[in-house]
């Protein structure tokens, strides 16, 4: 209670029994004395009575009322005792008042715990955790990270509507906060050219939500070129007309050339013949080359670089290298004709493996992942950039997801993912990822104008053959302006 008031208004957070008898706690800050200020003053006959008013409107800021601070709250997480007013769940967004600032906290964690009461008497209670994303700039659209710690009883409050917004050119919003408006910026300029990691188990979502994406890239000017060995971008891109970016009748000579020259090298130095890998390198070079520079000339948005076989076998590996070459012989000799290019690696570990899960004994495959990773990290410099799809990290080169400076992560369960990520969000973050909902991911990095890492709602999206619907629970937009 705020002290030197000789009437209280407040507001009863609990009730428990105690020595056979009903007991209430009160909370009266000067918060809510505030949200009560309209109320009419009953009239006080005595001292020391508690009367409960009847009949009257609940005040706006009251009918959100989630809790207070409790003690072990530090200045990035508060701890709260649930009062149960409302409905939580992992990603709702709470306000405290801290030294007159509105700061905003999102829920973690929620966990049951015991409090000792008068006697040895104990109640049982929920405690929630929430990390502080921050103040909220409606101007600047992001979080400003706030240094100081609510005092104990603080209220917290389910954060209100923020008002309405548009994004930046080249921005998208590409989901919110969950529950509310609060939108989730993306740079699509800078989620391809400082690269991108769209990570989560079968079914969490990534898939659509990286498919959505790149339209958004695609309508932003970008050339998209997807490595696709399950034939799933031809059918879900129909209305792009997507081409193949190394025409499959090409692709015998291609192999035969790689297997050639694989086996000269092999051949000691002073056995192997000249002629015969000089031919064959510019085969592979003119070829891939070509293949490159026609798509980059043509008017189409998007072309597949499809592979073969699943398996990451030396051949594939050699035969995505000297892909991965012609790309950037073009943009290095031509500039990529003035284009951004965006290669998307769904199912990276098929593509660049880590060294130990490449699919052949030959240890040497090594070398080729490497260089294929080496190639990747050039690719900022060149305007070209990746979008890295996985379902596990673990499996995927580390030299390329290093390099990734913008994260979507969906629903993660294994060690080495969260591992990993921790390098990326806090211990709260991660620890929260295996319990994501569908459609529910972790947004980090420097494509994302929140700044800080959030939990973030993907709206729905509905895809049907070439035209894909939309819709969210909360009037999201996935245009550049907010509802």
């Amino acid at each position: 209670m705020a002290e030197g008031r000789p009437v209280f208004k407040g507001m009863i957070v609990d009730n428990f029994l105690l020595n056979e008898q009903e007991w209430i706690k009160i909370l009266a800050t000067e918060e809510i004395l505030q949200a009560l200020v309209s109320q009419p003053q009953s009239q006080i006959g005595a001292t020391n009575v508690v009367f409960k008013i009847q009949g009257r409107d609940t005040p706006e800021l009251l009918g959100r009322f989630v809790g207070v601070v409790i003690e072990r709250s530090i200045i990035m997480k508060v701890r709260f005792d649930y009062a149960g007013r409302v409905t939580l769940a992992e990603g709702s967004l709470l306000q405290a008042q801290v030294s007159g600032k509105q700061v905003l906290y999102q829920i973690t964690q929620g966990l049951t715990e015991i409090e000792p009461l008068e006697h040895k008497n104990e109640a049982g209670l929920i405690v929630g955790e929430a990390v502080q994303l921050g103040i909220w700039d409606p101007e600047r659209l992001l979080f400003e990270k706030y240094g100081w710690v609510p005092e104990i009883n603080t209220p917290l409050f389910l954060a209100p509507e923020t008002p309405p917004f548009v994004a930046a050119p080249g921005e998208r919003q590409v989901g919110a906060i969950p529950g509310t408006n609060y939108p989730v910026l993306l740079n699509l300029h800078q989620a391809v050219t400082h690269h991108t990691a769209i990570l989560g188990v079968t079914g969490s979502g990534k898939s659509v939500f990286c498919r959505k994406l790149l339209r958004q890239i695609i309508s932003a000017g970008t050339k998209v070129i997807c490595v696709d060995f399950a034939n799933e971008y031809r059918s879900k891109f129909a209305d792009l007309a997507p081409e193949s970016v190394v025409p499959v009748s090409r692709q015998p000579e291609l192999f035969a050339a790689i297997e050639t020259l694989s086996s000269e090298l092999e051949k000691l130095k002073n056995q192997q013949n000249p002629d015969v890998i000089k031919k064959n390198t510019e085969i592979l070079q003119t070829r891939f080359y070509d293949a490159v520079r026609q798509f980059m000339e043509s008017d189409k948005s998007i072309a597949l670089f499809e592979l073969p076989d699943v398996s990451n076998t030396t051949g594939i590996l050699e035969y995505t290298k000297w892909f991965f070459r012609g790309l950037f012989q073009v943009a290095r000799k031509d500039g990529n004709f003035g284009k951004q290019v965006c290669v998307v690696l769904e199912e990276a570990h098929t593509v660049i493996p880590e060294w130990n899960f490449i699919g052949v004994e030959d240890r040497k495959a090594q070398s080729l992942v490497n260089s294929i990773s080496q190639i990747a990290l050039q690719g900022r410099k060149h305007n070209v950039g990746f979008i890295v799809v996985a379902q596990r990290t673990a499996n995927v080169s580390k030299t390329v997801l290093t390099q990734c400076n913008t994260v979507v992560a969906f629903q993660q369960f294994d060690k080495t993912s969260s591992d990993f990520l921790l390098n990326y969000m806090g211990t709260e973050m991660v620890a929260a990822l295996p319990s994501l909902r569908f459609r529910q991911a972790i947004a980090v990095g420097k494509a994302f104008r929140s700044g800080v890492p959030v939990i973030f709602e993907v709206p729905e999206i509905l895809e049907s053959g070439p035209v894909e619907a939309e819709a969210s629970p909360h009037n999201v937009s996935l245009s550049g302006a907010g509802s």
